[in-house]
């Protein structure tokens, strides 16, 4: 009798045995999984697509010679270069230079740009030329894929020898010196080119 419930007790207690290790091997995976989800950061990042406005413009200077003689004066033209289709409402340009070197005199503008509001014109305190064109309500100024456009002219004279520039200021703190293209449907500020006129000044 008792070698007869041994015999039964046997089995019962592998069977038991069987199943606790079995549950005690999935409690374990199922930690160390959980486990590995939680330790593991995710390394996918956010893709923003960034939409960088294309220049509708190069704003370039031309004269007959970049290097000058003391006392002589020379034209020089700032040229608008279209390399985007696009219609305009205003044209702000504002140049900056060195008093101490250069005089600035003859600003003159395109006939074909309306004519230059009262705030344009020379201001030899800070160095500054300015010239702003507006068209009237319902009107633009259309501007094609390589268009050469003269916005305006001016004379220089230098005064000393040596090097200097003449720049188109393209920012501004208060905006209020910026040079300026503004699209005629979205009143929006359009990107654009420039380059500085480098003179050298001999005697």
């Amino acid at each position: 009798m008792k070698q007869n419930i041994i015999k039964i007790l046997v089995p019962l207690i592998a069977v038991v045995v069987i199943i606790e290790s079995i549950v005690i091997v999935f409690n374990l995976n199922k930690s160390v999984s959980q486990s590995k989800t939680n330790n593991v950061s995710p390394n996918v990042e956010e893709v923003v697509e960034t939409k960088v406005d294309q220049p509708v413009a190069n704003f370039n200077f031309e004269t007959e010679t970049k290097e000058m003689k003391v006392g002589k004066s020379y034209e020089v033209k700032l040229i608008l270069v279209g390399t985007k289709e696009v219609n305009l409402d205003a044209i702000e340009t504002y140049l900056k230079y060195d008093s101490t070197k250069l005089t600035i005199s003859k600003l003159t503008s395109n006939k074909e740009l309306p004519k230059m509001t009262k705030n344009s014109g020379i201001d030899s305190k800070p160095g500054l030329i300015s010239s702003i064109f507006l068209w009237d309500v319902n009107k633009y100024y259309s501007v094609k894929t390589a268009d050469i456009i003269p916005v305006l002219s001016f004379m220089v004279t230098p005064k000393v020898d040596g090097e200097t520039t003449i720049n188109l200021i393209t920012n501004s703190e208060n905006n209020s010196s910026a040079t300026m293209m503004i699209e005629n449907h979205t009143s929006k500020s359009l990107s654009f080119l420039s380059n500085d006129l480098k003179i050298s000044v001999i005697k």
